[in-house]
């Protein structure tokens, strides 16, 4: 090998280094985006509830509301907003300490410090809060899926993976609303399509790093979704049962099984 040819494979090889450790930083960052974005939103759970508790019911259902008076007042169309996204937010902890089943609106309205009225105002019946819960729950969880396979190439993916299903905002009670979700899906079909989407969200993120990296997984972009999916959410419930377990480091082998290009005839000869 001439010294120009080691010199350029040098370059290369160290272009292809800073290229991961990006791809790895981003991820990293993503998912620390999401750890401040769900700490804020409990915080702001707690502030709503002290906020009731001590000056009662702040707002009119009949005020008439300026959204762009002078003091930045709220529209009603926006406080709507702002109380159905604290009631799903609270319905979390709900369903995920009392089930389905056990859970009612009158807790959730409880959780969120808000009357009963304004649960019912958003949701007539509590499978019309589940539902809702599902739907924007499943979509965060396959977004945040599609982002890191497409933050990282196919062969970091593996150890970035492991990473995240170590981090402790794994939580237990999420996996718990998972389950939830899973058995009420299991017998109503009209709340299973939320959580089939995964399939094809995360599976176009595959096919696209399966191109780029000209691998041949023996897998297809979907069929590998529906695995990563599987792997990461069963690991992590194993997790909740057997905390001082090592799953991660189990997910991050059992992945790059699943990736390993499958060996051509001529390799095989």
């Amino acid at each position: 090998m001439s010294k120009q040819t080691r010199r350029d494979k040098a370059i290369r090889d160290a272009g292809e280094e800073i290229r991961r450790e990006t791809r790895s930083a981003a991820a990293e960052v993503r998912q620390e985006l999401a750890a401040a974005k769900r700490e804020t939103s409990a915080a702001l759970r707690q502030a709503m509830v002290e906020v009731r508790a001590a000056l009662g019911e702040i707002w009119e259902p009949d005020e008439p509301v300026d959204s762009a008076s002078p003091g930045g007042r709220l529209s009603r169309a926006q406080r709507k907003e702002m109380t159905r996204e604290l009631l799903l937010d609270a319905a979390i902890d709900v369903f995920a300490e009392k089930g389905y089943h056990g859970a009612s609106l009158d807790d959730v309205a409880d959780a969120a410090g808000f009357t009963k009225g304004a649960v019912y105002s958003n949701f007539t019946r509590k499978s019309d809060l589940f539902g809702a819960l599902l739907e924007r729950e499943t979509t965060r969880h396959d977004q945040a899926l599609r982002q890191t396979v497409e933050a990282v190439s196919l062969e970091l993916l593996p150890d970035v993976a492991a990473e995240l299903l170590a981090k402790p905002e794994s939580s237990q009670e999420t996996q718990t609303l998972l389950v939830e979700f899973w058995m009420a899906a299991v017998r109503d079909p009209r709340l299973r399509p939320p959580l089939r989407q995964t399939s094809d969200l995360v599976g176009e993120a595959f096919e696209a790093r399966i191109k780029e990296a000209g691998a041949a997984p023996g897998f297809s972009g979907r069929e590998l979704a529906v695995l990563f999916d599987a792997l990461v959410t069963g690991l992590l419930m194993d997790r909740a049962l057997d905390p001082e377990g090592d799953q991660p480091a189990l997910l991050a082998r059992a992945l790059r099984r699943l990736l390993a290009s499958e060996p051509t005839a001529g390799d095989e000869a």
